[in-house]
């Protein structure tokens, strides 16, 4: 049976490919933008396209009324800019006051939606950990941590709602047109490619198949509550999965890119790229979700045949 669907974040890298497979399935999909008409033009076969942003919310009303989930994606790029203090509070600010507003209005609504399932991420554990960590292990310290905290922490107050309550703590997502991988295989191209850091840090992928699997599951599944893991179930360190990257492309993986390189290039987020740990999917895989790429050399050839 087909659902009723509210996504925020439908232009971006996720929100592309989750809001395609919803459609596809048959599902009614009310589409939430800050730019309804671009959303329209980009994503065609919604049933509605509504302004809305993290900010303001938006001033239709009952747009959430009777829905079955209300997906939210919606939210800053952590790593499209250098870190100063204005993007941080920006990145900050689009994801603990856009889901504020968000629960606020679902909270309105009557009858109420039955789920609201939010993204988040794996920064939540915070970084320079011993793993693997699961979703029983307590939050960092550092900025993305809190941010996690706070984020995580506005959209369980959907339950005060009587909302069901789904967090998927994404890890780096693995896609063919964007993300962290384009940029990490434009070196390996030119024969350059090589591990970041030290290379002894963890690298928590998933593929962007399983990605919007799992947010398609935690639509459809309503004992899904709290924090999930969206990692591989076989994670690796960046030294391995620069390797598996090197392999898939018929290129080397040699020059290693030093943590001050990074720090020039990207200030204070390096440590985001230094410091991951390793993440595992446990509540996923205790439920029995199967991944479509459980390996990452796997995944990285399905990526590249994809870009031929």
């Amino acid at each position: 049976m087909s659902k009723k669907v509210a996504l925020t974040g439908a232009t971006g890298l996720i929100g592309r490919h989750l809001f395609k497979a919803l459609v596809e399935r048959g599902d009614e999909v009310t589409v939430l933008s800050r730019s309804p008409s671009h959303a329209e033009k980009s994503l065609p076969g919604a049933m509605a396209y509504i302004k809305w942003d993290s900010q303001m919310g938006s001033q239709a009303t009952g747009y959430a009324s009777g829905l079955d989930a209300v997906i939210h994606l919606a939210a800053t790029p952590v790593m499209d800019k250098r870190w100063n203090g204005e993007y941080k509070n920006e990145i900050l600010k689009s994801r603990q006051d856009g889901t504020r507003i968000l629960v606020s209005e679902l909270g309105k609504s009557s009858p109420k939606p039955k789920a609201l399932v939010t993204a988040s991420a794996v920064g939540y554990y915070g970084v320079s950990r011993v793993g693997p960590l699961s979703e029983k292990d307590h939050p960092g310290m550092d900025f993305l941590a809190e941010v996690c905290k706070l984020w995580e922490g506005e959209a369980a107050r959907a339950e005060e709602f009587g909302i069901r309550r789904v967090s998927i703590r994404l890890g780096i997502v693995l896609e063919s047109s964007g993300g962290a991988l384009k940029k990490m295989m434009a070196p390996f191209k030119y024969f350059i490619g090589g591990p970041l850091g030290n290379g002894r840090q963890g690298f928590p992928w998933i593929h962007i198949d399983d990605v919007v699997n799992i947010f398609l599951l935690a639509v459809d599944t309503p004992s899904m509550q709290g924090a999930y893991n969206a990692t591989a179930p076989n994670p690796v360190s960046m030294e391995k999965f620069s390797e598996l990257m090197g392999k898939a492309m018929h290129r080397p993986s040699w020059l290693r890119v030093p943590e001050f390189m990074l720090n020039l290039a990207v200030g204070e987020g390096a440590y985001t790229i230094t410091g991951a740990p390793l993440v595992l999917p446990e509540r996923l895989t205790a439920m029995g979700y199967k991944f479509k790429y459980p390996e990452a050399g796997e995944a990285l050839r399905a990526i590249i045949k994809k870009r031929e």
